[in-house]
Protein backbone atom coordinates (compact mmCIF):
# COMPACT_ATOMS: atom_id res chain seq x y z
CA UNK A 1 0.00 0.00 0.00
CA UNK A 2 1.27 3.24 -0.89
CA UNK A 3 1.80 6.10 1.62
CA UNK A 4 -0.93 8.21 -0.21
CA UNK A 5 -3.46 5.06 0.37
CA UNK A 6 -1.99 4.88 4.15
CA UNK A 7 -2.57 8.61 4.67
CA UNK A 8 -5.74 8.34 3.19
CA UNK A 9 -7.11 5.81 5.74
CA UNK A 10 -5.40 7.64 8.69
CA UNK A 11 -7.59 10.54 7.76
CA UNK A 12 -10.76 8.54 7.81
CA UNK A 13 -9.47 6.65 11.34
CA UNK A 14 -8.57 10.06 12.97
CA UNK A 15 -12.09 11.97 11.30
CA UNK A 16 -14.11 8.71 13.19
CA UNK A 17 -12.56 9.56 16.33
CA UNK A 18 -13.26 13.04 15.89
CA UNK A 19 -16.57 12.37 14.89
CA UNK A 20 -17.21 10.34 18.32
CA UNK A 21 -15.72 12.61 20.64
CA UNK A 22 -17.80 15.71 18.92
CA UNK A 23 -21.18 14.03 19.07
CA UNK A 24 -20.07 12.97 23.26
CA UNK A 25 -19.28 16.87 23.65
CA UNK A 26 -22.33 17.80 22.31
CA UNK A 27 -24.22 15.16 24.38
CA UNK A 28 -22.79 15.77 27.17
CA UNK A 29 -21.62 12.42 27.73
CA UNK A 30 -17.32 12.87 27.21
CA UNK A 31 -15.63 11.05 29.75
CA UNK A 32 -18.73 11.40 32.72
CA UNK A 33 -19.91 7.66 32.07
CA UNK A 34 -18.45 4.89 34.21
CA UNK A 35 -16.31 2.35 32.19
CA UNK A 36 -17.33 -1.04 31.38
CA UNK A 37 -14.96 -2.38 33.27
CA UNK A 38 -12.76 -1.63 36.09
CA UNK A 39 -9.43 -1.88 34.07
CA UNK A 40 -10.13 1.71 32.55
CA UNK A 41 -7.64 3.35 30.96
CA UNK A 42 -5.87 6.32 32.90
CA UNK A 43 -2.08 6.55 31.52
CA UNK A 44 0.09 4.76 28.71
CA UNK A 45 3.91 4.23 28.49
CA UNK A 46 4.13 2.27 25.02
CA UNK A 47 7.04 2.01 23.77
CA UNK A 48 7.06 -1.76 23.04
CA UNK A 49 4.34 -4.58 23.69
CA UNK A 50 3.89 -5.27 27.20
CA UNK A 51 4.54 -1.59 28.49
CA UNK A 52 4.01 -0.49 31.59
CA UNK A 53 0.29 1.03 31.63
CA UNK A 54 -1.97 2.35 34.37
CA UNK A 55 -4.99 0.75 33.35
CA UNK A 56 -6.75 -0.32 36.54
CA UNK A 57 -3.52 -2.24 37.59
CA UNK A 58 -2.00 0.28 39.78
CA UNK A 59 2.17 -0.77 39.23
CA UNK A 60 1.50 -3.84 37.05
CA UNK A 61 3.07 -4.16 33.91
CA UNK A 62 -0.11 -5.38 31.28
CA UNK A 63 1.64 -8.58 29.20
CA UNK A 64 0.00 -7.72 25.68
CA UNK A 65 0.31 -10.70 23.49
CA UNK A 66 0.80 -10.30 19.58
CA UNK A 67 -1.62 -11.98 17.48
CA UNK A 68 -1.47 -9.99 13.83
CA UNK A 69 0.67 -7.26 11.95
CA UNK A 70 -0.26 -5.91 8.63
CA UNK A 71 1.35 -4.72 5.83
CA UNK A 72 0.79 -0.91 6.78
CA UNK A 73 3.20 -1.81 9.52
CA UNK A 74 0.32 -2.09 11.87
CA UNK A 75 0.74 -4.34 14.93
CA UNK A 76 -2.20 -6.00 17.02
CA UNK A 77 -2.28 -7.18 20.08
CA UNK A 78 -4.29 -8.14 23.03
CA UNK A 79 -4.14 -8.86 27.10
CA UNK A 80 -4.85 -12.50 27.37
CA UNK A 81 -5.46 -12.42 31.21
CA UNK A 82 -8.40 -10.05 30.74
CA UNK A 83 -9.93 -11.85 28.87
CA UNK A 84 -13.64 -13.10 29.93
CA UNK A 85 -16.86 -14.39 28.68
CA UNK A 86 -20.28 -12.74 30.12
CA UNK A 87 -22.21 -15.20 27.93
CA UNK A 88 -21.53 -18.46 26.17
CA UNK A 89 -21.15 -16.40 22.74
CA UNK A 90 -19.52 -12.97 24.35
CA UNK A 91 -16.16 -12.39 24.68
CA UNK A 92 -14.65 -9.19 26.46
CA UNK A 93 -10.89 -8.63 25.97
CA UNK A 94 -8.72 -5.14 25.87
CA UNK A 95 -6.96 -5.15 22.53
CA UNK A 96 -4.11 -2.69 21.18
CA UNK A 97 -2.92 -2.08 18.10
CA UNK A 98 0.57 0.45 17.61
CA UNK A 99 1.05 2.15 14.10
CA UNK A 100 3.84 3.20 12.46
CA UNK A 101 5.53 6.53 13.07
CA UNK A 102 4.00 7.84 9.70
CA UNK A 103 0.18 7.82 11.04
CA UNK A 104 -1.44 10.44 13.53
CA UNK A 105 -1.59 8.08 16.25
CA UNK A 106 0.89 5.87 18.34
CA UNK A 107 -1.78 3.48 19.35
CA UNK A 108 -5.09 2.76 19.86
CA UNK A 109 -6.35 0.91 23.07
CA UNK A 110 -9.66 -0.61 23.39
CA UNK A 111 -12.20 -2.74 25.40
CA UNK A 112 -13.82 -4.80 22.83
CA UNK A 113 -16.94 -7.19 23.09
CA UNK A 114 -17.02 -10.14 20.46
CA UNK A 115 -20.03 -11.82 19.35
CA UNK A 116 -18.53 -15.08 18.51
CA UNK A 117 -22.01 -16.59 17.11
CA UNK A 118 -22.46 -13.45 14.43
CA UNK A 119 -18.81 -12.82 13.80
CA UNK A 120 -18.82 -9.25 15.09
CA UNK A 121 -17.41 -6.74 17.45
CA UNK A 122 -18.09 -3.35 19.17
CA UNK A 123 -15.83 -1.14 21.27
CA UNK A 124 -17.15 -0.19 24.83
CA UNK A 125 -14.06 2.28 25.85
CA UNK A 126 -11.70 3.66 23.29
CA UNK A 127 -8.51 4.91 24.20
CA UNK A 128 -6.36 6.67 21.31
CA UNK A 129 -2.83 7.92 22.12
CA UNK A 130 -1.12 10.47 19.61
CA UNK A 131 2.96 11.07 19.44
CA UNK A 132 3.13 13.67 21.62
CA UNK A 133 2.18 12.22 24.75
CA UNK A 134 -1.51 13.10 24.33
CA UNK A 135 -4.29 10.73 25.15
CA UNK A 136 -8.32 10.88 24.19
CA UNK A 137 -10.50 8.32 25.90
CA UNK A 138 -14.03 7.67 24.97
CA UNK A 139 -16.39 6.05 27.06
CA UNK A 140 -19.08 5.33 24.35
CA UNK A 141 -20.48 1.77 22.96
CA UNK A 142 -19.68 1.66 19.19
CA UNK A 143 -21.51 0.23 16.57
CA UNK A 144 -21.24 -3.59 15.56
CA UNK A 145 -18.84 -3.89 13.22
CA UNK A 146 -18.10 -7.29 10.95
CA UNK A 147 -14.96 -9.42 11.38
CA UNK A 148 -13.89 -10.12 8.11
CA UNK A 149 -12.20 -12.86 6.24
CA UNK A 150 -8.63 -12.68 6.23
CA UNK A 151 -8.05 -9.77 8.97
CA UNK A 152 -6.48 -9.09 11.91
CA UNK A 153 -9.77 -9.13 13.51
CA UNK A 154 -10.84 -13.22 12.03
CA UNK A 155 -7.37 -13.70 13.63
CA UNK A 156 -7.81 -12.30 17.21
CA UNK A 157 -11.47 -13.72 17.40
CA UNK A 158 -11.18 -17.42 16.06
CA UNK A 159 -8.75 -17.91 18.61
CA UNK A 160 -10.50 -16.37 21.24
CA UNK A 161 -13.88 -17.34 20.54
CA UNK A 162 -12.16 -21.05 20.91
CA UNK A 163 -11.26 -20.46 24.05
CA UNK A 164 -15.00 -19.11 24.49
CA UNK A 165 -16.15 -22.78 23.32
CA UNK A 166 -13.46 -24.65 25.31
CA UNK A 167 -14.36 -22.61 28.52
CA UNK A 168 -18.26 -23.82 29.15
Amino acid sequence: MNRKTWLSLSLICCLALLTVACSLVRSGKANKEPGPAAAAPKAVETASPGATAEAGKEGQERKWESYASDRNGVDYYYEKATVTFPSKTLVHTWRRRTFPINSPQKEIISFDEIDCDDARYRSLEVEGVYWDGKTKVFKVVSPWTRIYTDSPDEVLYLDICKMARDSK
